[in-house]
């Protein structure tokens, strides 16, 4: 949906075993940190409000100056401030620690592009946070939200469904995964069925 999951992300790894025969102990390689965006201006559903409450002239969206924000749901000033907070507290797990460099160059930053620009400026908070004084680099493209499957009765211009080339593009490539791993393993279980027939001693060599 048009309000889904906004995420920026401070960096990409895995955890792992060394080789060894011996696993040495887990060590933090590089961390991913995925995030919705900060506190923001509440906004009617498409369509309007009177379908869901039984008093839609109670105005429940009031002016987006109310909320401290720049117009309907944008980031609030108390949203920035919360995201700002987030992002000093982590700054005493990642940077105090010595994990994360203080000039903000092991860094890798991605955020949706919105049309409020919520989603940048979540990010941008964050970082005043965790690197303040240091300018960050924030990586967004004018996508926005792929389209999703579990729209419901929701389908407007706003927040459109999937087309049907969409839903079998995507349901294709799932499928096409499936089977591929479906396979390697029937093989890989053939392999290992075949390599203990071959191990296996005749319990009757005379026979």
């Amino acid at each position: 949906m048009a309000d889904a999951l906004s995420m920026f992300v401070l960096a990409a790894a895995l955890l792992g075993f060394s080789g060894e025969e011996t696993p040495a102990p887990l060590r933090r390689e590089v961390l991913i940190i995925f995030s919705r965006h900060g506190i923001r201006v509440p906004y009617a559903p498409p369509g309007g409000i009177a379908e869901y409450s039984k008093a839609p002239a109670a105005g429940w969206f009031p002016n987006a100056s109310d909320w401290g924000a720049e117009g309907e749901a944008h980031l609030t000033e108390h949203g920035a401030t919360v995201i700002r907070r987030m992002g000093a507290y982590h700054r005493q797990l990642l940077v105090d620690s010595g994990f994360l460099p203080s000039d903000g160059s092991k860094v890798a930053i991605y955020a949706d592009d919105d049309p409020t620009g919520r989603d940048v400026k979540t990010a941008s908070a964050f970082f005043d946070g965790l690197l303040p004084g240091v300018t960050v680099s924030i990586q967004h493209t004018a996508s926005y939200v792929q389209p999703l499957f579990n729209q419901g009765q929701l389908n407007s211009t706003i927040c459109p469904g999937p087309t049907e080339a969409q839903v079998q593009g995507t349901l294709a490539v799932a499928v096409a995964v499936a089977v591929a791993l479906a396979l390697a393993l029937a093989l890989a279980l053939a392999l290992a069925l075949a390599l203990a027939l071959i191990l296996t001693p005749d319990p009757d060599p005379d026979r």
